[in-house]
């Protein structure tokens, strides 16, 4: 509702895609416009959410194992999403925004809370990563090193994500609203939300800007 009925965005859903399918859509320019019915129209943003389960170094897991006796799923990276949007050059001036919605570390990572004291935290934003594209936004559902909260209806990177865009007073610079999502992230997940035998709190949201050559703004 968020993109297609509120903003009358062309929107598409992909359910389970395997490896080599999304990379080869995602990287196939001419594939991507016709998946939308847009072949003539280059858009002039393109948002992708990817909403999987994930872990350390930018690893993404798909919902398909590698082997029919196995129980490793198929996975891909951060990086490889990364190396397939470049080669979309007709979509070199368009404002990309890639959400990450997988966690970012291990399932018994340390976890800040205010009453643990000590926290070593020196590699929870690191840049380990620069895309080779302009107009490029990269937005994580947590730092590196922690777990994505979910809640039972979903991430609540993705609810909170929604609900800003959806109860904007004005028109906002692209800064101002991410800074905002990633404020009500950390608000809402702040004891809010309990995952049976662990509670995650205080999730903070990570943002990358890369190489802007336009002034772009979300209007209300």
């Amino acid at each position: 509702m968020t993109f297609k009925g509120n903003r009358k965005c062309n929107f598409r859903s992909i359910l389970s895609p395997k490896r080599e399918a999304l990379l080869g859509l995602l990287s196939d320019q001419e594939q991507l416009l016709r998946l939308f019915s847009s072949e003539d129209d280059v858009p002039s943003v393109f948002v992708l959410y990817i909403l999987s389960f994930g872990n350390i170094d930018g690893k993404i897991c798909t919902d398909h194992y590698e082997s029919e006796d196995s129980d490793k799923f198929i996975s891909f990276s951060t990086t490889d999403i990364f190396d397939s949007l470049k080669n979309l050059t007709l979509f070199d001036t368009c404002l990309k925004i890639v959400n990450f919605g997988p966690c970012r570390g291990e399932y018994f990572d340390t976890i800040y809370s205010a009453n643990q004291g000590k926290f070593d935290n020196e590699n929870s934003c690191r840049i380990t990563y620069e895309p080779k594209m302009r107009n490029l936004v990269v937005f994580y559902s947590t730092v590196e090193t922690t777990r994505a909260v979910r809640g039972e209806s979903g991430t609540i990177f993705a609810q909170e994500s929604c609900n800003v865009i959806n109860s904007m007073p004005k028109d906002e610079p692209l800064v101002n609203v991410f800074t905002s999502i990633q404020f009500q992230i950390y608000q809402n997940s702040k004891g809010n939300y309990d995952l049976d035998e662990c509670k995650y709190i205080s999730q903070t949201p990570e943002i990358k800007i890369f190489a802007m050559k336009s002034n772009f703004s979300f209007s209300k």
